[in-house]
This record gives C-alpha cells, sequence and structure tokens, in this order.
C-alpha cells in the first residue's frame, strides 16, 4: 500500500470515525484550552499587582472558576476522545474480520495466522494508546494556539520568535521520523514472527520433548528474534528521545533569546518581560506534549499501516469472486434428488504461480440417502476432492450441478447450507456458534449414543470439557455435525483415531442410522474391511475415479 505521507494511516483513520464523532471532543479540548490560558492570564494579572498592597480577589475567583471549568472540560475532552477512538477501532477489527470470514478457504490458508492475530489483537491495543493521547493532546495544540495570541498582545517580536522555535521543534521531529517509522513496522512483523514461533511451541511440544536438538534450535530462534526485537525498540526510542530533546533544545533557546538577547533590540518594561517568561515556561509542557503526539501519530500509523494493507489484500481477493448471493435459513437444494460433479479440475500452485498438486477431473454422481465410500491411497487428493466437492474450493474448470441445475460460484453458499462436514483437521468450537436454540435433551442422547455421556454434559450451547482424545474429540464434532441436522453429511476418516469397538460401532450402527433418516453420506475410508457397510464404494486417485462398484468391496481384504 503506498503512502504519500506518514500520517495518511492516521488522517485516514480519524476520517473513517467521522467528524461527528469528535466534535465533543474537540469542543471540550477547545474550552479547556481557552480557560487554561485564562488562567495564565489571571496568574499574569496577580504577579503584576503584587506591588498593591492588597490583590483583587476577583482575580482568586477567576482563579478558581477557570480552574474548574478546565479540569471538568478536559475530563470530559479525555473522556469523549477515549470513546471515538476505540469505537472507531471496534468498527475497524469488525470491518476486517466480517471481510475475512467472507473470503474463501483458499485465500484463508494462504494467509500468516500469527500476523492476523497480532494485527486484530496486539496492534490494535497499541493503536488505542497511541490514538488517545493524540486526541487527548489536542487540548494541548490548542492551549499553544492561544498562548501565541496572548503573547501577541503582550509582544509581538516574541510572537514570531515562539511560532520559528515550535516550527524547528516540527523540523526536528521529521528528521528521522521515517526511519523511525520503518523500524517500528519492522518491531511489528518481529513479534508476529515470534507469535508464530510460540505457536510452534505450544502445538508441536511433542515433538519437542522427543527432540532436545530441536528445542535448542526453536529456543536460539526466539533468542534471536528477542535481540532483534529488543534492538530495534532501542533504536526507534533513542530516535524519539533525540526528536524529543531537539524540541526542547529549541524552546530553551527561545527561552534564553528572549531573556539575554531579545532586550537589546526590543524594548520591553520589567511587567511584560515577567509575562512573556510565564507564558514561555507554561508552554514547555503542551510542546512537550504536542511533541509525544507526532510520536503516537508516527507509531499508530506504523501499526494502521499493516491493518490497511490486510484490508486492501481482502478487498482485492473478495473483488476477484461475483458478489454472492444472500444465504438462506435453510438451503434451496434441501430436497435435491442427485448431485452431479462434472469434470471438476482444481491445481494446488505456490506463492509464484507455479502448479505443485493437480486434482482432476473429478466425475461422480452422488444420490440422495445413500452412503458413498470413497477410498484410495495417500496422497490420491481425497481431502482435496472433499474441498471441491463442499465447495469450499473453486474449481478451476467443471460444474456442480443439483438435479440438472448448475450451482454458479455466486450461489455457492446456498449450496453449502445442505452439508455438514467433518474434515480431517476438524476444529471444536469453544461454544455451538449458530445453534443457540438446541434441544439440551436431544444433545444429551447423542452424548449417550457417542458413549460419552460420563464425561461431557451441555447447557448453555457448550459442552462442558474438550479435555478427551481426539477419538472423543471427533465424537463432539459429529455430534455438534448432527446438532446442525443437515442433508448431506461428508466425514473424513472420520472412524480412523476411534478403539476397534466404536469403530464397529460406527460402521454397523450409526452409518445405518444416518441411512434411516434419510441423510446422504459421503466418507473417507481406508478401513477396507467395513466397504460393505457402503451402497457405494468409489476409487481416487489423484481427484479422478479410478474404479467403483461392487468389485471393490469384494476385492476388499477382510483383515485390516
Amino acid at each position: 500500500m503506498s503512502r504519500n505521507s506518514q500520517y495518511d494511516s492516521v488522517l485516514r483513520f480519524f476520517r473513517d470515525a467521522g467528524k461527528s464523532s469528535f466534535g465533543h471532543a474537540v469542543a471540550f479540548a477547545t474550552i479547556s484550552g481557552v480557560a487554561n490560558a485564562a488562567v495564565l492570564a489571571v496568574i499574569n494579572q496577580v504577579g503584576h499587582a503584587f506591588d498593591a498592597e492588597q490583590i483583587p480577589r476577583v482575580h482568586l475567583l477567576q482563579f478558581v472558576v477557570f480552574t474548574i471549568v478546565f479540569v471538568i472540560c478536559k475530563w470530559q475532552s479525555f473522556r469523549s476522545a477515549n470513546g471515538v477512538v476505540e469505537t472507531a477501532l471496534a468498527r475497524l477489527r469488525d470491518r476486517i474480520v466480517d471481510k475475512l470470514r467472507r473470503t474463501e478457504l483458499l485465500f484463508m490458508e494462504t494467509l500468516e495466522q500469527s500476523e492476523i492475530y497480532a494485527q486484530v489483537t496486539g496492534d490494535i491495543g497499541q493503536v488505542s494508546q497511541n490514538m488517545f493521547r493524540i486526541v487527548s493532546n489536542l487540548q494541548s495544540a490548542l492551549l499553544i494556539v492561544f498562548c501565541l495570541i496572548y503573547l501577541a498582545f503582550v509582544s509581538f517580536p516574541v510572537m514570531i520568535m515562539t511560532i520559528i522555535a515550535i516550527f524547528c521543534m516540527f523540523l526536528a521531529h521529521t528528521v528521522g521520523a521515517r526511519m523511525a517509522r520503518d523500524l517500528l513496522r519492522r518491531v511489528n512483523q518481529s513479534e508476529a514472527r515470534l507469535f508464530s514461533i510460540l505457536h510452534s511451541l505450544f502445538y508441536g511440544f511433542k515433538e519437542i520433548k522427543l527432540n532436545s536438538a530441536r528445542s535448542d534450535a526453536l529456543f536460539d530462534t526466539l533468542s534471536k528474534n528477542t535481540k532483534s526485537n529488543t534492538l530495534m525498540r532501542q533504536q526507534a526510542g533513542m530516535l524519539t528521545y533525540y526528536r524529543i530533546m531537539r524540541a526542547e533544545i529549541a524552546l530553551y533557546l527561545l527561552l534564553g533569546s528572549t531573556v539575554f538577547i531579545l532586550p537589546q533590540y526590543v524594548l520591553l518594561d520589567a511587567p511584560s518581560m515577567l509575562k512573556v517568561i510565564t507564558v514561555l515556561l507554561f508552554l514547555l509542557q503542551p510542546t512537550r506534549a504536542l511533541s509525544d503526539s507526532l510520536y503516537n501519530a508516527t507509531y499508530a500509523g506504523a501499526v494502521l499501516d499493516r491493518m490497511y494493507a490486510l484490508e486492501e489484500t481482502i478487498d482485492n481477493e473478495l473483488a476477484r469472486s461475483p458478489p454472492p448471493s444472500p444465504v438462506l435459513a435453510s438451503s434451496p437444494y434441501a430436497n435435491f434428488q442427485k448431485i452431479s460433479f462434472e469434470n471438476l479440475c482444481f491445481t494446488y500452485r505456490d506463492s509464484q504461480g507455479n502448479a505443485t498438486f493437480a486434482a482432476g477431473p473429478l466425475n461422480l454422481e452422488i444420490e440422495r440417502g445413500e452412503t458413498l465410500f470413497l477410498i484410495g491411497g495417500n496422497g490420491s487428493g481425497k481431502s482435496t476432492t472433499f474441498k471441491l466437492m463442499t465447495g469450499l474450493y473453486r474449481a478451476e474448470s467443471g460444474n456442480i450441478r443439483v438435479d440438472g441445475n448448475l450451482i454458479p460460484w455466486n450461489m455457492i453458499g446456498r449450496y453449502r447450507q445442505m452439508i455438514s462436514a467433518v474434515y480431517g483437521d476438524f476444529y471444536l468450537f469453544d461454544r455451538c456458534y449458530g445453534l443457540e436454540n438446541v434441544d439440551e435433551v436431544e444433545v444429551a442422547k447423542m452424548l449417550h449414543r457417542m458413549r460419552l455421556e460420563d464425561k461431557v454434559t451441555f447447557s448453555n450451547g457448550r459442552f462442558s470439557t474438550q479435555d478427551l482424545s481426539t477419538g472423543q474429540r471427533k465424537r463432539l464434532a459429529l455430534i455438534t455435525s448432527l446438532m446442525e441436522d443437515r442433508e448431506v453429511y461428508f466425514l473424513d476418516e472420520w472412524a480412523a483415531d476411534q478403539d476397534r469397538e466404536f469403530r464397529d460401532y460406527f460402521y454397523r450402527t450409526l452409518l445405518p442410522d444416518f441411512k434411516a433418516k434419510g441423510k446422504t453420506v459421503v466418507a473417507i475410508t481406508h478401513h477396507e474391511r467395513f466397504l460393505d457397510a457402503a451402497d457405494r464404494v468409489v476409487r481416487l486417485e489423484l481427484g479422478r475415479v479410478t474404479g467403483e462398484g461392487a468389485e471393490l468391496i469384494q476385492s476388499a481384504d477382510t483383515v485390516e
């Protein structure tokens, strides 16, 4: 994503948030800035009145009133700014995740999970902190403006000198800002790699414990990544420190010039000089805050760059496909009699577009209510064929038809609505999303049928635990699939992780129950002694049908 300015992402964020959203924050910040400037003016008046026998009480009253207004309005400004920033960030995160869920599986498989996790979780928090400081320091910018106006009445030359000093401060910030931004971008990328390493530690822990060399190499990679991250953070921090110091040097030079040099060329009486010095000292804090805001903008901009680049990548992916038709509550194809797959072909490609594996052409028909087994050796394309048949992969050529009616890609969502599946790399959600009104009594019966009633209960849309063996977790996944009550069930090596007794139960009891209820089952299996449990068996090789019919059942080895 190209950027014409280092603050484009920050400006875009504020535009997306909407001008009206910042109305209250800006209004309260303005009033707070006016009140703060008024406090300064009162203090200067009091200083001028020290020669009098008694300081007018009106000054005390003014000081109290303006201070109360300042505190209340600054608090309200902070509160409004915090609400606006957090709301805008929540919309940005929701927008990215919403677009992400509308992409296709093949695109999701190309994304780096650690990058996505970092951007929609950790990065959001970083942007939140920095953007809040930017908005809250708006009061400091307004205070500087009011102080400049006040200086114009006291000494116009000092006001000009102050403007020059502030300009030098901004100029000092821009020097090295792009380098700091690049460093921060690299820090964020390094933290994403750290997340990936920690992911490997958790999910590859068994393999790590069995191989000390792998464990040491992983930790060495982690250490190198941490050292590199630390060095880049130190460099970015020092660049920031240099910019802040250059800004403060500019202000102190201004103060010294006003006290020691200006009186030689501009006539100022003692009260006016006192007012000028007071204002300049008063300006130190808001100018520091403004300088910090520039750093916050640099940091937030680096993170927002990545988030907007991710969103742009997703938008480009979504633009490649026709807009999908709205998905209905139930599939219009639920009463199908036959599903046909005609010459479906698919090719996996690497990042350079080179073909790495090709499947198809697939020509196959599924009759309603039948139990179909797919068999084949490792690498025969069974899982890829499953993804084509369930509409998760878009075929490069060929068609899917239901009762002779072509399913165009923009209608694939409605086709998927009649399918439920338990894939080999199935995922168990922490709750049964989309199944909030399930009858808990029926789920309890399913748990009993799956022989899990003594290990798992179901209530409030959740299973009590997922701390189970792989085979038992697969049973929970099948229960979740049954709760959807779809017309077609795709099961990828579902019985592979079951014990011998439950494997028999699956083939001899559960599958006949599916059939009795009129459900269609397509199952990948390597258990040849159970092939007779199917109505039809099809052998696949590289996603093509190479054998079909009774001879496959008859020739099957009866011993596993």
